[in-house]
């Protein structure tokens, strides 16, 4: 992959994780803004170019298709073309689907692995990784062990989105104790 490829790769991860991010919000109006404007220069369909194939769930959810609304827009702005595989939160169907794909990789510069069922979906992921083009995970982290399988990652932390969840949880009940508020 010549050296603008990466690049160009690798901005598309800061912008997905900026849309993983901005998924969060209510106005899609603010989350489009965000995404492509952080996509910074662009690039001609020449001089970048190719297939970014995003295995993903299924866009009747809003949030997925915010998502891939964004990562549409992104992805044409850098001149790639964005192809959506969906399956309706179905591993089995999504793993099919990928063996599919791995038969058709002609002009694919990068695969988007949005698993259905992380742990599941390992061999799919490995799969994936082994056919020698870049793959990116997205919304939930790699699988322990998984991760030399990627080149990165773009999502929200859902570690520290539990950590202070549960932190939030022990402040409530503390303040409710020092209130004499029964648990």
């Amino acid at each position: 992959m010549r050296l603008g490829k990466k690049l160009s790769v690798i901005i598309l991860i800061a912008v997905l994780a900026g849309l993983a991010a901005a998924c969060g919000d209510d106005d899609a109006t603010d989350t489009t803004a965000a995404a492509t404007t952080a996509a910074g220069p662009t690039t001609t369909a020449a001089e970048a170019g190719g297939k970014i194939v995003a295995f993903i769930p299924v866009t009747t959810n809003t949030h997925i298709a915010e998502w891939a609304r964004g990562a549409a827009l992104a992805a044409e702005e850098l001149g790639y073309e964005l192809v959506v595989i969906e399956q309706n939160f179905d591993q089995a169907e999504q793993d099919t689907q990928v063996q599919q794909q791995l038969g058709a990789t002609e002009g694919v510069v990068a695969y988007v692995w949005w698993p259905s069922d992380n742990e599941a979906g390992v061999a799919s992921l490995q799969a994936l990784s082994e056919s020698g083009i870049p793959v990116i995970q997205t919304n939930q982290y790699a699988f322990p062990g998984t991760e030399e399988l990627l080149i990165g990652y773009a999502g929200v932390d859902d570690v520290l989105n539990g950590e202070v969840a549960g932190g939030l949880v022990v402040e409530a009940r503390d303040w409710m104790v020092a209130n004499g508020i029964e648990l």
